[in-house]
């Protein structure tokens, strides 16, 4: 393990292989491991948060992003993700104070762009549920 250098992307896959199959138990462990192995990651930390979403651990989800800036990771992932995360989980306006947060340090090219539409999409569909 010591010298495996894509242990942290082995983690990762396992935890979105085992979230697919319905093994979120399983999948938790992984995606733990791959967050500790590559704390900035954000695959990782998505992986994590879907994995305590779909155990019910609503607040362990969404502490998973505050965590993920701390410890040094993009704010403009960590605030979309936490507003994906807020929206899945049924709270839109938590959702949307926090993608005003992301757009806020959103980068301008054309990819963060796209990607803050599609959460604002999420967002907005979170609220007409």
């Amino acid at each position: 393990e010591g010298l495996d250098s894509t242990l942290a992307l082995t983690e990762t896959l396992t935890a979105r292989a085992l979230l697919t199959v319905d093994s979120a138990g399983a999948a938790l462990r992984h995606a733990r491991r791959a967050v500790m192995l590559g704390p900035r990651q954000v695959e990782a930390a998505r992986l994590l948060a879907a994995s305590f979403a779909a155990l019910g651990e609503r607040d362990s989800a969404i502490a998973v992003w505050p965590a993920f800036r701390s410890r040094g990771g993009s704010p403009f992932a960590g605030w979309l993700l936490e507003s994906s995360t807020l929206a899945a989980l049924g709270q839109p306006s938590r959702a949307a104070a926090t993608l005003d947060s992301a757009a806020r340090t959103a980068p301008s090219d054309s990819t963060s762009l796209a990607r803050l539409q599609a959460v604002r999409s999420l967002v907005t569909a979170a609220t007409h549920r």
